[in-house]
Formats: C-alpha cells, structure tokens, sequence
C-alpha cells in the first residue's frame, strides 16, 4: 500500500527524470546546431553565451532554432539579457564602447543563458 508521501516522492522522481532526458535531448541539439560533436561535453550548467561564445546574431538565430526544432515560440524571449549586439562593423556596439570608455560607464553585464534555462523555457512553454 502507498503512502501519500511515497507517491509524492515518486512525482519529484518522475519529473527529475523527465528534466534529465530534456537536457540530454537540448544538449545534444546544441552540440549538433554548434557542430561540436559528441566528445565536447555539455551540461545543465554550460553557459551558451559565455562558455560556447555564442553573442549577438548568432545567439538570436540559436534561439529560433531551438524554437523550430522543439515547436516553442522564442518571439517572448528576452534576448537582450543574454546575447550583446553583433561587434566588429556595427556602429552603434562601436559607439556604445566608446562611449564607454570615455564616460568610465561599464556596458551592461549579460545574464549566463545556461542549458537548464533552455530546459526550464521549454518546459514552461509546452505548458502554456
């Protein structure tokens, strides 16, 4: 016979174990998506923006991706808190960084969009 508490514990389980199969499907789309390959290894905890140098453009086009490929709409997704504007020729990153420079204002630090934060998105959006 089960106890309440017992069933309740089995929950936590069953939805632990259904997290640790959306990281595994998420981290092997990333290293796909990335062309990274199997032997680099991936986490719940690995940093796209700040450990893959995944920035500006390039992060923007990851998130669609993973939008298409798990069937979540990414348009509410608040990409200026992970990924900076694309550097090199854009003048407005150029003149930001000057602008920087001069008035001793450090640029806004960018938020770690980590694996577990695609998995939680996920998540919350199939809920929806």
């Amino acid at each position: 016979m089960r106890t309440k508490s017992s069933s309740a514990s089995r929950s936590v389980k069953m939805t632990s174990a259904k997290r640790s199969e959306l990281v595994d499907e998420v981290v092997h789309w990333l290293q796909g998506y990335l062309g990274l390959g199997a032997s680099t290894q991936l986490n719940d905890q690995t940093r796209i923006n700040l450990d893959l140098g995944v920035d500006g453009d390039d992060g923007v086009d990851l998130l669609q991706a993973f939008g298409k490929q798990f069937s979540v709409d990414v348009s509410d997704f608040p990409f200026g808190n992970y990924f900076g504007p694309e550097a090199g020729t854009n003048p407005v990153a150029l003149l930001r960084g000057a602008w920087g420079l001069l008035t001793g204002r450090k640029a806004r630090a960018l938020e770690p969009l980590r694996v577990l934060d695609l998995v939680d998105f996920l998540r919350d959006a199939k809920r929806r």
